[in-house]
């Protein structure tokens, strides 16, 4: 994604951008926006991303029954290279948000982050 974030130079068509990605973090570049593709961009900063070591994380979202049968949902987070298979048992951390619902399905929604 990239974002303008002022004008460096009207007459030379030079502007600062914002620059990041699922998968890169956020860099200011300047854009020569005359000319295309990458050809016209300057990278500025280059900050390396603080949570690398968390980046290969394995996320996954769960459905699970509560013990009155309120069907629930939740983010599943293992270590990198963790192996399901081997059985070894994990710390357990657990953050529900508190919020009351009208009817036992809307206490099971599911509002998925692709991030």
């Amino acid at each position: 994604m990239e974002q303008l974030r002022s004008f460096v130079d009207y007459k030379k068509e030079i502007i600062l951008v914002n620059i990041q990605s699922k998968n890169e973090y956020p860099n200011y570049y300047l854009r020569d926006i005359k000319k295309k593709d990458t050809k016209g961009l300057k990278q500025l900063t280059f900050f390396k991303n603080p949570f690398a070591s968390i980046a290969n994380v394995h996320k996954e979202v769960i459905k699970y029954k509560r013990k009155d049968d309120v069907q629930l949902s939740g983010t599943l987070y293992l270590p990198a290279g963790y192996d399901k298979n081997t059985g070894e048992k994990l710390p357990l951390l657990i953050w529900a948000y508190p919020e009351e619902f009208k009817d036992a399905g809307s206490a099971g929604q599911n509002k998925l982050n692709p991030n």
